[in-house]
């Protein structure tokens, strides 16, 4: 992500003059030595030429990740993250992500239909309608990996092991909430091979720009609630609807515990 906005200043600052370095440290809130560390990167990878002018290759690339931000920037915009978070989640979405739920992600959201038009109001308002204490609508569900895909793995997060596939949208204590059934999960053991069985331990979720646990999550639990409010949901102009959230996962496995992962929980109807 440096390098980006490294050389999205080079390219602003096209042809460069004496001291173009200080000039990009400063609007790129880096260290000179950073700097230099960067352009000489790009010069390597063949980005730029040793005198700071961008080759042909140099300028396709920049064009495509310069359209990758910008197209993040909205994105964060309309789910409402703080400007000042902003910069932070472009990073982590950049450099960690699987590339390919990333390019996901954006289609859907730009493709969606505008919480303001009336289909969206209409579809969500018919949701709510058929939503009730002890019968509400079937839902798919899958969490995905954030993190960017080793070779030999696919795009599901551990996490995705833990939940029944099938959730319903129900209501409890008069909000609506999905509600996830829990499943024993497998594992092997990396030190002798064995097959373990474990549970989900605990579950963490944002909404309204503070830190949710799962309250009362013990070994006998079946299922978890998660209000709906906290997803972003996404209408497509084929009425499909999606609700994305991000969470904080950890599952214990024999008797010990899987490291902490954040993955993307999805539902569709």
């Amino acid at each position: 992500m440096m390098q980006i906005r490294c050389l999205q200043e080079l390219k602003r600052l096209q042809p460069v003059g004496r001291g173009f370095q200080v000039v990009i440290a400063e609007k790129c809130h880096i260290s000179a030595p950073g700097i230099n560390k960067s352009l000489k990167k790009a010069i390597e990878q063949g980005l730029i030429t040793k005198y700071y002018t961008f080759t042909e290759y140099g300028e396709q690339w920049l064009g495509v990740y310069g359209r990758l931000v910008e197209r993040l920037e909205r994105y964060l915009e309309e789910i409402q993250i703080p400007e000042s978070e902003k910069e932070k989640h472009i990073r982590m979405m950049v450099e960690d992500m699987d590339p390919f739920l990333l390019e996901s992600i954006l289609s859907a959201n730009e493709r969606q239909v505008k919480p303001g038009d009336r289909k969206y109001k209409s579809l969500m308002e018919e949701v709510d309608c058929n939503i009730g204490e002890n019968s509400g609508i079937r839902v798919r569900i899958a969490v995905y990996r954030m993190d960017r895909r080793e070779n030999g793995k696919d795009a599901f997060s551990m996490g995705n092991r833990a939940f029944e596939p099938e959730a319903q949208l129900l209501k409890r204590d008069g909000r609506d909430c999905l509600i996830l059934r829990i499943r024993e999960m497998e594992a092997r053991s990396r030190i002798d091979g064995r097959e373990m069985t474990g549970r989900i331990s605990s579950l963490k979720y944002e909404q309204d720009e503070e830190l949710k646990r799962v309250k009362d999550l013990t070994e006998e639990s079946e299922e978890i609630e998660i209000p709906l409010e906290a997803f972003k949901m996404h209408v497509s102009p084929g009425g499909e609807i999606k609700g994305v959230l991000p969470v904080t996962v950890t599952c214990s496995v024999g008797n010990g515990h899987m490291p902490e992962s954040t993955a993307l929980l999805m539902f569709w109807m």
